[in-house]
């Protein structure tokens, strides 16, 4: 720790470094001379992220129920997508209040998916076709009914890019539960052993 501290205050004095930088290298050689000096910043620094988050806190809940709204817009209309916006409602609330969160994950029909979607298992594949179909269609409608060869090239390549993200990034949720029965198998059960 001498010699990076050593290091540091050469690299800080003998190389031509921005004012920003500088400061932070500085800071750095301040924290590494005394283990004191860590903690106390470390403190203060979770004392700024609590006030911080206690001022965040009523920007998340108002975006979580804007969120909520657009959810349940989005599931009257069939153009627009619900789980989306719940997703991320429930993360919005998960930040400023548990329990409108555990609201969320209760909701018939759209908990279960935001569940799904938090453990990583994905969408259904019914639910991935169907989302496709939707956005497939809906781009083509608005580059059918669009003017402009501009806006009708930007529709088709945003529906272009959703439709290969939910495809290539969004995964199945019957191949995940597949992948994970599979490596549950594998592992030994309690009292045996694995032949070497």
């Amino acid at each position: 720790t001498r010699v990076t501290r050593k290091c540091l205050t050469n690299a800080v004095n003998h190389f031509e470094i921005c004012p920003k930088h500088r400061t932070f290298f500085q800071n750095v050689i301040f924290l590494a001379k005394d283990p004191a000096n860590c903690s106390m910043a470390l403190e203060t620094r979770g004392a700024f992220h609590g006030r911080l988050a206690a001022v965040l806190r009523p920007l998340w809940f108002g975006l979580g129920w804007v969120c909520v709204a657009l959810g349940m817009i989005g599931a009257v209309v069939p153009i627009m997508p619900s789980t989306v916006f719940f997703v991320a409602g429930a993360a919005c609330f998960a930040r400023s209040s548990p329990r409108f969160e555990r609201w969320i994950l209760e909701l018939p029909g759209v908990g279960p998916l935001v569940r799904d979607y938090r453990s990583g298992s994905g969408m259904p594949r019914r639910v991935k076709i169907y989302v496709v179909v939707i956005i497939a269609l809906a781009v083509s409608i608005s580059a059918w009914r669009v003017p402009h060869i501009i806006a009708k090239i930007g529709s088709l390549s945003l529906g272009t890019v959703g439709i290969l993200y939910i495809l290539a990034r969004v995964p199945t949720k019957e191949l995940v539960l597949k992948a994970r029965d599979k490596v549950n198998a594998q592992k030994p059960r309690d009292g045996q052993h694995l032949e070497v």
